[in-house]
This record gives C-alpha cells, sequence and structure tokens, in this order.
C-alpha cells in the first residue's frame, strides 16, 4: 500500500513539475554571456543579501580574464553545466575576518568570473582572484571570501576548460 501512495505521490510531484517548469519565463531559458572586460572589483552592492552567490540559478557562464598582456581583457569562457553546485560551493566559502592588511603574492595570473542568472532573468556576478590574495568577490555581498578546497577545484577546472587557451605567467 505505501509503495503505491509513493508511486503516485512521484507522478503528481512530476506532474506539478512540468507545470512548475512551464511557467518559467521565456528569458530565464536564455544563455547567459561574459562581459567584454572585466568589471571592476569590489562592486558596488546596493543591498547586502550576505552570501556571494544566488540561491535560485537557472544558468551560469564561466569567463576568464587576462591580468598580465592585456589587463581585464576576455580571454575565454565555458558554459556552467552544474550551476546550482557551483552556487551551493560558492556559497560555502569561508567569509574573511575583518583585518585591516593581508600579504599577498603579485597577482601574475587570469582572474575568473561567474554570472548567475536566476529564474526571474536577474543577473549576479562572483569575481575569483586564481592568483596574488584568491579572494572572492560578489555583486551580492560586501563581504570578501575565499573558496572553500572543493569549490576551488570546480574553478580549476573550468580554467582549463575555457574555450581559449588561458597562459599562466608564472
Amino acid at each position: 500500500m505505501k509503495r503505491v501512495s509513493a508511486i503516485a505521490l512521484v507522478a503528481a510531484l512530476s506532474t506539478s513539475g512540468l507545470l512548475l517548469a512551464s511557467a518559467v519565463p521565456a528569458q530565464a531559458a536564455t544563455k547567459v554571456s561574459c562581459p567584454r572586460s572585466l568589471p571592476k572589483v569590489p562592486f558596488k552592492v546596493a543591498k547586502d543579501v550576505g552570501y556571494p552567490a544566488p540561491h535560485v540559478v537557472s544558468a551560469a557562464v564561466y569567463c576568464v580574464y587576462d591580468n598580465v598582456t592585456n589587463p581585464g581583457a576576455l580571454l575565454g569562457s565555458a558554459n556552467v553545466k552544474n550551476y546550482l553546485a557551483l552556487a551551493m560551493g560558492i556559497n560555502a566559502s569561508r567569509k574573511l575576518p575583518a583585518v585591516q592588511n593581508y600579504a599577498c603574492t603579485a597577482d601574475m595570473g587570469p582572474t575568473s568570473l561567474v554570472v548567475f542568472k536566476d529564474t526571474s532573468g536577474h543577473l549576479d556576478t562572483v569575481v575569483h582572484e586564481e592568483y596574488g590574495c584568491h579572494w572572492l568577490f560578489s555583486s551580492q555581498t560586501k563581504n570578501k571570501y575565499w573558496l572553500n578546497e572543493s569549490t576551488q577545484q570546480i574553478f580549476s577546472k573550468y580554467l582549463r576548460y575555457s574555450t581559449r587557451p588561458v597562459t599562466i605567467v608564472n
């Protein structure tokens, strides 16, 4: 008896899921693109939501920008397949303590940027320094973050598989 009710529940959820999916605006299905040049960071944040990535995501694109030969120029991009997992990983990042000074290496490599699109079509941006202090900036919060190790590996994977090769200067 319980098995039949579980099957009925799954059927009801899948039917309502189809109805909800058809209610999503058509603009949410369009692709997200990279800005031509790296935006200035830190961002001017009007309303601080307290976390770097949106919770409800419908699309995302990973962008790589040059910091060495042509600062701020777009080097390559890749569509993010599992954008919800990436957003969750970014939100699991560690908030920087409120300390005045940090000793960081020179930023002699690329900068990553992820543009997230939520289901209403609103765009949020997360910028990560791949070298230097490795800070994470967001258009949703005034705080700076450090990526956790597993999310850093995801960023490294997208950095490797961007559409154009990235040259890293040692």
